[in-house]
């Protein structure tokens, strides 16, 4: 691997230092290195979202609206919702939700016949479930141990592996949990994008150092077949929100925080992705892959 991006120490903080990224342009992964130990990162997870009410958004300007509206006209991606998660569960079927938080994505999916367990290391977030779910201490890389394995027709990991010292692990950990001929759904920040290239270490999904590895759709797909787990779908999504000003404060945010003076504009980076290829469009990439049938 070659060093990629350097992110500079925090502002203010004497507990902060720079972080090296590296990239291996045969795999098309980067990765975080050294990686912080759990004590180290665990004060990075204070400000995480779950931990915290999710903040009220006021209107959106006129010229918000515009940005959204174009981008719009040209998304042509289906975002991660319960209703792509129930096309690939039988009736009565069972889910899992590996890094669940506090069970949001899973609460469109709660209904009679339907069993739903959720994995979550953060106990504030476990405590926040909806009463519809079973939410179970642990992580990706280390599964409840009453957790039955080979039993689910579907398991999903929505923006964890990216958190994951070893994301090899929790690919493995996934396809143990899958029935015969069941469907994993991970998705992950896409470091391929635009966005990423023109705002550099203040892009919103890097989020170093709560990030360790930084995939591309080349380098997830290459994970998941190592463990076993057969790609069927490769989609990219996330697109309209890269152009709305909630995303463009919160990239201000993080320049502050680092003292970077990039702040690209929505407009130029607009005007960029329109036509893009999807790998240079969307934030986000996500697999579906198929475990074994027998």
């Amino acid at each position: 691997m070659n060093p990629w991006l350097r992110v500079p120490p925090r502002k203010g903080r004497d507990d902060s230092s720079a972080y090296q990224l590296f990239w291996c342009d045969g795999c098309r992964l980067g990765r975080l290195n050294p990686v912080p130990t759990w004590q180290e990162l665990s004060k990075h997870y204070s400000n995480y979202y779950t931990h915290a009410d999710r903040p009220s958004k006021s209107g959106p300007s006129l010229l918000e609206k515009l940005r959204v509206h174009i981008a719009w006209r040209t998304d042509r991606s289906e975002s991660l919702t319960p209703d792509l998660i129930r096309k690939y569960l039988p009736p009565n079927g069972r889910v899992c939700d590996l890094g669940c938080g506090d069970g949001m994505l899973m609460r469109g999916l709660v209904a009679p016949g339907l069993t739903i367990f959720g994995v979550e290391p953060d106990a504030a977030a476990r405590n926040a479930a909806h009463p519809g779910m079973t939410i179970l201490e642990g992580s990706a890389e280390s599964l409840p141990p009453t957790l039955e394995r080979g039993s689910f027709d579907v398991v999903v990991m929505s923006h964890v592996l990216e958190h994951c010292a070893d994301p090899a692990a929790a690919v493995r950990n996934v396809r143990s949990l899958l029935k015969p001929g069941g469907h994993a759904i991970i998705s992950v920040p896409n470091n391929e994008c635009e966005g990423l290239r023109r705002s550099g270490p203040a892009w919103r999904w890097l989020d170093v150092p709560r990030h360790l590895n930084f995939f591309t759709g080349p380098s997830l797909m290459k994970l998941c077949m190592g463990a076993g787990l057969d790609p069927r779908v490769v989609a990219y999504e996330g697109y309209c929100r890269q152009f709305s000003d909630e995303w463009a404060q919160e990239e201000a945010r993080i320049s502050r925080e680092f003292s970077l003076r990039s702040n690209p504009s929505r407009w130029t980076l607009l005007g960029k992705t329109t036509f893009a290829r999807p790998e240079r469009k969307y934030d986000s990439v996500r697999i579906i892959a198929r475990s074994a049938t027998t």
